[in-house]
């Protein structure tokens, strides 16, 4: 019988060990500083700058409602496409990623409108240890997900413009003064032979 393998990255957010597809991770970054949104929900810590590209960051914790704590020298930054958005994950650490048949994946308990419902696809055993496999595609609800649109809309619109505009200015005018420090020095050269 053909089992079909499934890699997914292993990570905690308080004491629960979660896993995701690695195939929907696009890079893990290390903690850096998030720019703050207001109006934004209570999970959405803000925005970073990728490389020119603006993205909303989620704090795991507060989406999944466990307890706030200290980013540290280990919390990482999943960047994910969580329904068809590309969004960052806050979590504590990042352990490894697991390779999994289908089989070994159990369904989620069946506990009446709690948070298992919704974000759990999963749970497996992997060495005597239990793993929660998220259901990223629920991590936000429809609206949240309009919400980010318009937000990434704005963003590109306008503040993602500027930030990419004044790189390239800043670029530009640091050659024109490299440019003129080279014509003052040949020029001071010249007249030093003279």
């Amino acid at each position: 019988m053909n089992e079909k393998n499934i890699q997914l990255a292993v990570f905690s957010v308080g004491k629960a060990k979660l896993a995701m597809d690695i195939m929907k991770i696009r890079e893990i970054l290390k903690f850096q500083d998030v720019t703050e949104l207001p109006g934004t929900p209570e999970f959405v810590e803000g925005v970073i700058d990728l490389r020119g590209l603006i993205i909303p960051i989620i704090d795991l914790r507060k989406r999944l409602g466990i307890s706030d704590k200290e980013y540290d020298k280990k919390t990482r930054i999943l960047v994910a496409i969580i329904s068809g958005q590309i969004v960052g994950l806050i979590v504590d650490e990042v352990h490894e990623v697991i390779r999994l048949t289908e089989d070994e994946i159990k369904p989620p308990p069946k506990i009446s409108g709690s948070f298992s419902a919704t974000y759990i696809a999963g749970i497996c055993d992997k060495d005597k240890e239990i793993i929660i496999i998220l259901n990223y595609d629920k991590l936000m609800s429809t609206s949240e997900i309009v919400e980010f649109e318009k937000i990434n809309k704005s963003l590109i619109s306008g503040f993602g413009k500027d930030i990419s505009k004044s790189k390239k200015e800043k670029k530009k005018t640091k050659k024109k003064k490299e440019v003129k420090k080279t014509k003052k020095k040949s020029i001071e050269d010249e007249n030093e032979q003279d």
